[in-house]
């Protein structure tokens, strides 16, 4: 967006042409010279979208969109397991005070539901996995961390811990609401604790 915004504005003056000429050779190269790129797209499925959707990024620099590879709802966050052979998706609802956390094997380009399971709150917003296969799960509303586990297989487990932050907060301010939208940090050993 940056690069688009600055030809624009070099383009109307005379004696920025030719850089903003050579800028744009020089990025239309380097993106001519990459490899197509697949990724997919979470969404909300409250209009017309269905699911999750695969996309390519070619050698020309083009987005082209491949289409619906998985009939769910509301995945609006993604996460690649580490051995890059299975898709997790938070499905961002509030079903029977739960929402949940879908597990997809990548098999010819396009995505098999295996399995799902609660992380412990409502509307889940972030998901993501470690290199010890633990799925660690943020809740948006309730503001709690669920924590599963990815098999070899890629078949989640039920809900094997929880921490409930907006409990701990309550205790502390009478007004307080959390809503936990994303975790990073590289995590590789979690010790788990028994759900009470």
């Amino acid at each position: 967006m940056r690069i688009f915004i600055g030809l624009i504005l070099c383009s109307s003056m005379v004696h920025c042409k030719s850089a903003t000429t050579m800028a744009a050779k020089s990025v239309e190269k380097k993106i001519k010279n990459t490899e197509d790129y697949t990724f997919y797209v979470g969404t909300f499925t409250e209009k017309d979208s269905k699911g999750i959707y695969r996309y390519t990024f070619t050698s020309e620099g083009k987005l082209k969109k491949i289409g619906l590879v998985a009939v769910t709802e509301n995945p609006s966050f993604l996460a690649l397991s580490p051995d890059k052979k299975y898709v997790l998706a938070v499905n961002e609802v509030a079903n029977e005070n739960t929402g949940f956390v879908s597990s997809y094997a990548l098999e010819k380009e396009s995505l098999v539901f295996i399995n799902k399971s609660s992380p412990g709150g409502k509307n889940p917003c972030y998901v993501g996995v470690t290199e010890n296969r633990n799925v660690l799960v943020a809740n948006y509303n309730g503001g709690s961390i669920g924590l599963l586990n990815l098999n070899k297989d890629g078949k989640l487990s039920e809900l094997l811990d929880c921490n409930n932050i907006q409990e701990k907060a309550l205790q502390n301010a009478k007004k307080a609401l959390m809503h936990i939208r994303f975790m990073r940090r590289k995590i590789t050993k979690i010790k788990l604790s028994p759900l009470i």
